[in-house]
């Protein structure tokens, strides 16, 4: 396929750049979505306190709370902060440091692809970047930076192997310093590095692995030094769940656009390439019955999660195979071959996801990828031209689909945020509902709820989607629904990853992605009508909160005397301020 769309022609840095460029078109001027209104306000916080980066408050719970309760470190909010402050909010300049990562992620895949000696390197660096896991994952969040840092320590630590130099463990380490710091997850990968200096018979590989456990005890040192604990070992821990490994094995299947490559490279049977277009077909059959509604999604979501399951489990045994074949031909030997820089990490992330996350999702299958990618590289670089069209096919189909469902799932609260407010009404407007919600809601004048904080009077209005993350509301507020609004469907959101985000968290009764033609969301419009105090009352109750306060008080007669105003009027006037702010 890439030769008939004559793209053979470019050099291999035009064709990379080609990549990142339409890969990047799907993060274009895209909504702020589900975390990155939690990087954003962190970010505001370290821009004005860098020195205390866990200490600002976030509101992602029922209240806020202290960034240490959470669980990422804020390396990568130091950098969002340094380019807010520079060149603002806006999407279209902040989305252009995920572009950065997306051109560096790649590149140093097709640097380790050239020191693996992969033959078909474009049709790889299709399958990874056209991924339904990649385009959708970029966002403004950290899996994409991650990603980028991950492969440039594994492409460093693969060339100290080849070259003895003492740079490219040092950039090794750096990296993975740098990727634990920005999220914990890459912590599995430093004890990579001591079993590699064991089996490669190079003990100075175990200075790779020194450098990210001196950053983590330095950030830790902070850590004691800022809030008293450390946050590494402060976090909630999300207990083992029995579900994990299935919701792990379907998050993998549902992305997983490579596995008729895979699965014909490693067995060859002519059959099973028309088996492959048989399949395909009829996947193909069952979204056009879909789309002329002669089937709905109760019929389609269980074949979908079947065929994920199946998909997912097929990849894991076909790994197994791949490295039972190369242990029988190699023996002991393969323990010294670079490709265990690539085994190694893949079980070790593979297990932290399945026994320490709190629930699966295509953003943890993305970290992975590369890995299977690159370790099943000789049976792709041996399939004839009708699979490997396949693939490619199947990749870009699911990738852009998903793509531009995603787009509109993430403008959705952007454009309903906008509707919504400003309403026609004196009263207060409040939200509910985390995630991009919060962050256009709040940017359209909203006042963003939080639980025994946030005291309501009557004819404050209370706005929230129905299928967000989201506030518990107080158990006294007698609210009346007054409206509901919600846009239909259309065929960009066929390919549905909007299931309470199931892009970005799935298990095994809620897959990524499933064929659904229900609206995005509803919101729904609240005004406490009954129960709660009038206006009048709430400002009398701050004037006599002010009263109250010595140095508040104090501070209030010097403004009344330098406005030759009434104390009591001035005490009225920033009474009512405080309840608009409030």
């Amino acid at each position: 396929m890439l030769e008939k769309l004559g793209i053979e022609k470019f050099r291999d840095w035009q064709f990379v750049l080609l990549v990142v460029v339409l890969v990047s078109l799907f993060n274009w001027n895209k909504a702020y979505h589900i975390d990155d209104t939690f990087h954003l306000e962190a970010a505001a916080h370290l821009r004005s306190n860098p020195a205390k980066s866990m200490s600002a408050e976030i509101n992602w719970g029922d209240t806020p709370t202290p960034m240490y309760h959470h669980n990422q470190p804020p390396l990568y909010f130091y950098l969002l902060a340094l380019v807010s402050r520079l060149f603002g909010e806006d999407e279209q300049v902040l989305h252009l440091v995920t572009l950065g990562f997306v051109w560096m992620g790649l590149h140093f895949f097709w640097y380790l692809m050239t020191e693996l000696e992969v033959r078909r390197k474009r049709f790889l660096l299709v399958l990874l970047a056209f991924c339904p896991a990649f385009i959708v994952n970029q966002n403004l969040m950290v899996d994409i930076p991650l990603l980028a840092m991950m492969l440039g320590c594994i492409y460093f630590l693969i060339r100290y192997r080849k070259t003895d130099q003492g740079k490219n463990l040092l950039w090794s380490g750096l990296l993975l310093g740098a990727g634990v710091l920005t999220k914990y997850t890459l912590i599995p990968l430093i004890p990579c590095f001591f079993l590699l200096a064991w089996w490669w018979r190079k003990p100075k590989v175990l200075i790779g692995a020194l450098i990210p456990i001196v950053l983590l005890l330095l950030w830790s040192w902070w850590n004691w030094i800022e809030f008293g604990a450390i946050h590494l070992f402060g976090r909630s821990r999300s207990n083992f769940n029995w579900d994990a490994p299935l919701s792990f094995i379907i998050a993998l299947g549902a992305i997983s656009s490579f596995l008729p490559a895979m699965l014909n490279g490693f067995f060859g049977w002519r059959w099973l390439r028309w088996v492959s277009y048989v399949l395909s077909g009829l996947f193909v059959l069952l979204v056009f019955a879909f789309g002329m509604d002669w089937i709905d999604e109760r019929v389609t979501t269980p074949i979908l999660i079947g065929c994920y399951a199946l998909a997912g489990g097929i990849i894991c045994l076909l790994l197994i195979g791949i490295v039972t074949l190369k242990l029988r031909e190699k023996r002991l030997l393969f323990l010294r071959t670079g490709e265990m820089a690539l085994l190694l990490p893949l079980a070790a992330l593979s297990s932290f996801l399945i026994l320490y996350a709190p629930f699966q999702a295509t953003r943890h299958i993305l970290l992975l990828l590369p890995f299977i990618l690159l370790i099943s590289h000789h049976l792709l670089d041996r399939l004839n031209s009708g699979i490997r069209n396949l693939s490619v096919g199947i990749t870009l189909v699911l990738g852009t689909w998903l793509g531009i469902s995603d787009w509109f799932y993430a403008d959705y609260y952007r454009q309903m945020a906008r509707e919504m407010y400003p309403m026609q009404t004196e009263q207060r407007v409040f939200s509910a509902g985390h995630w991009g919600w919060q962050w256009y809601s709040r940017k359209e004048g909203m006042k963003t709820y939080a639980l025994n904080e946030s005291i309501l009077v009557r004819g404050d209005y209370l706005i929230h989607p129905d299928d967000v993350a989201q506030q518990r509301l107080n158990d006294t507020l007698e609210l009346e629904l007054k409206a509901q609004c919600w846009h239909e469907a259309s065929w960009t959101t066929w390919f549905s990853g909007k299931d309470y985000a199931s892009m970005y968290n799935s298990y095994s009764d809620r897959p990524p992605w499933v064929l659904s033609k229900k609206p995005i969301d509803t919101i729904r419009i609240f005004r406490l009508e009954h129960g709660g105090e009038s206006k009048e009352v709430m400002i009398q109750k701050l004037m006599e909160r002010i009263r109250k306060d010595e140095q508040w008080m104090e501070a209030e007669k010097k403004k009344a005397k330098s406005q030759g105003e009434k104390l009591e009027r001035v005490l009225r006037e920033d009474a009512e301020w405080l309840f608009w702010e409030q």
